[in-house]
């Protein structure tokens, strides 16, 4: 049974054997979303495809209600937890995302009464909520202290869920009190804030925020008419999304995908998570069976970490020798020291309630495409070969890897003159992998052609050279290669050649 108390709803119902319907089992990597349950208290996740079921996250050192109460709900990617309200005992719990335990917050001289919508701001190290009392507070990651924000100027009334803006020093929040509906923010240094007009938009019983960045766009749920309604951050523009024939059944809390352009909805009442694109071409029930009456809440999105740069390699030449044997020293590529400036990721997206950033990042080289494995500092490069780096991104969700295009080392052999003709044929040895190779050099006839291996390439003077050759029948002359790998870019390798003729 379902009983309306003012404007909450409770879950009368009990939800047997439910810790065996939700026993945790390995799954493949995939972008996932958590939610908390009022019914249960308990928070659960699942791939947003559906695959792999539904796992609890384990609680055991948290506080949990035996009438459930639970209410979302953000995440820590730097210690790796997941943070939500136990509404009815006023504390603030955590669980660790990979399953070994959770704990309570301690939240020093903060206000702790009837806590919704945690938001938590991983940089500054702080996880603020609502109270249903009438107040934002806030708590220190590490549990060293905590207080209620000033809200001077704004208001504060039923508050259902903070989302804090760390770029623009900014917590936000719906207001659900009888007839004061409305979107209200404070400033996170204790300035106070202010209450926004949205005019032109639904704000009937508003029920959580995401907020997109880039586009500076402010998203919420209206839980009663089920709509999803938009605003910019200085409530200018405001407007409602076509839900365009998906059905959303009281919304409570909502994330935001701004690259993909969907809005997630956990529907209390629905029972069932929902995405809504923000253009208003539609959107769909997600593939997710939800135990009966369970009552989410408070979607947080976590993908696999996307790459926006892949690593970028640099080539020292090896060093020239300090004696010399014939003439000024050549440069070579063999011995080359070669350093790998890491790969930049998208970041993490905690206005949106979205997190995609990697919590560790992996370093390895290839040669050729074959492993090397990971190498500690630079690599000397004594081999011929293509060299990339590899940065692979690694996070909760799954891993990622970008690599970096080829940096090419080759080398040149024996020359092998041809005194009749007066050319002569330089032995130049490649990278496995095909590529362009280009013979120039002043006073000698162009070469190009696509090599790869041990090869040979002809140099033959022309002009001024070819007539010198003749007259003094030797010479030496300083040829340049070049090879440009499939990928990447082009190395170039100067050489002493000796031509004879007669």
């Amino acid at each position: 049974m379902i009983v309306r108390l003012g404007r909450r709803v409770v879950l009368l119902s009990v939800l047997c054997a439910l810790a065996a319907a939700l026993v945790a089992t390995s799954a493949q990597a995939a972008d996932r979303v958590y939610w908390a349950a009022y019914n249960t208290g308990e928070v659960y996740w699942s791939n947003l495809d559906g695959s792999g079921g539904i796992h609890e996250l384990n609680s055991t050192g948290a506080t949990i209600s035996p009438m459930g109460y639970g209410f979302g709900g953000a995440i820590d990617p730097v210690q790796g937890r997941y943070y939500w309200a136990n509404q009815i005992d006023g504390v603030i719990n955590w669980a660790a995302l990979d399953g070994s335990g959770g704990g309570v917050l301690p939240t020093g001289a903060a206000t702790v009464s009837g806590p919704l919508g945690v938001s938590v701001d991983p940089v500054a190290r702080r996880a603020y909520w609502s109270n249903e009392t009438g107040s934002i507070a806030y708590a220190n990651l590490d549990g060293s202290a905590g207080q209620n924000l000033s809200t001077t100027g704004a208001s504060v009334s039923s508050p259902t869920g903070t989302t804090v803006f760390p770029a623009s020093g900014r917590v936000y929040w719906t207001n659900w009190g009888f007839l004061s509906y409305w979107i209200s923010y404070a400033a996170t240094d204790g300035s106070g804030g202010q209450t926004l007009n949205v005019t032109g938009a639904t704000m009937d019983t508003p029920f959580g925020i995401a907020i997109d960045a880039a586009k500076q766009r402010l998203y919420w749920a209206n839980d009663n008419p089920g709509i999803i309604s938009v605003a910019n951050l200085d409530g200018t523009g405001a407007s409602d999304i076509a839900n365009s024939g998906l059905k959303i059944y009281g919304p409570y809390g909502m994330a935001l995908d701004p690259e993909a352009g969907i809005a997630y909805t956990a529907n209390f009442a629905g029972n069932d998570l929902t995405a809504l694109r923000v253009d208003g071409s539609g959107g769909r029930s997600l593939p997710i069976v939800l135990p009966k009456e369970s009552g989410p809440n408070f979607p947080v999105l976590y993908k696999d970490p996307k790459a926006v740069s892949a690593p970028t390699v640099k080539r020292q030449p090896a060093p020239l020798p300090k004696k010399k044997l014939k003439g000024r020293p050549l440069p070579k590529l063999l011995g080359s020291r070669l350093t790998c400036a890491a790969a930049t990721w998208q970041p993490d997206l905690v206005e949106a309630r979205l997190y995609q950033a990697p919590t560790s990042v992996a370093l390895a080289w290839t040669k050729d495409g074959a492993d090397l494995g990971p190498v500690a500092g630079a690599l000397r490069a004594n081999r011929v070969g293509n060299y990339r780096c590899r940065a692979t991104g690694t996070n909760v969700a799954g891993s990622t890897a970008a690599t970096s295009g080829a940096v090419a080392i080759f080398a040149t052999g024996k020359v092998q003159a041809n005194k009749k003709k007066g050319t002569a044929r330089l032995t130049v040895r490649l990278p496995a992998e095909p590529g362009r190779l280009v013979l120039a050099g002043k006073g000698f006839k162009a070469v190009a052609k696509r090599a790869s291996g041990k090869t040979t390439v002809l140099i033959k003077p022309k002009g001024a050279k070819k007539a010198k050759l003749a007259e003094q029948g030797s010479l030496r002359a300083v040829v340049k290669l070049t090879y440009t790998p499939p990928d990447g870019l082009a190395a170039t390798l100067r050489t002493r050649v000796a031509l004879v003729q007669g």
